[in-house]
């Protein structure tokens, strides 16, 4: 099989398997709370098959948002310092969405493009 037929595959599962969430009027699949996103990375030797979607649905959201606004903040940002700063919104914040801390931080990206 090759790579992104099964990246593709393990994609599909791992939507499938999470909840959907309606921002701003916008049905967004995948979205799982800020409490979620601490559990599926806290104590972890190696990240877990959840921490890893968590990751993925991040950048693609993160990705997404940049293509939509037509700006390239996530230029040069390393993926460790998203997800540090996820860690940080969301250990504050766990009853918060995903997509609200990610919305929070690509507003905090762009505004470091200034």
């Amino acid at each position: 099989m090759n790579f992104l037929k099964g990246l593709s595959i393990a994609f599909a599962i791992v939507l499938s398997a999470t909840g959907d969430a309606v921002a701003d009027g916008v049905t967004v699949k995948g979205m799982k709370s800020c409490g979620a996103w601490v559990k599926d990375r806290a104590g972890q030797p190696a990240p877990s098959p959840n921490a890893i979607a968590d990751s993925a649905w991040l950048t693609g959201y993160l990705s997404g948002v940049a293509v939509a606004r037509n700006m390239d903040f996530l230029k040069g940002v390393d993926d460790n310092v998203i997800k540090l700063w996820m860690d940080n919104y969301c250990g504050r914040r766990p009853s918060d969405l995903m997509g609200d801390a990610a919305d929070a931080l690509s507003v905090e990206l762009k505004n470091r493009m200034h």
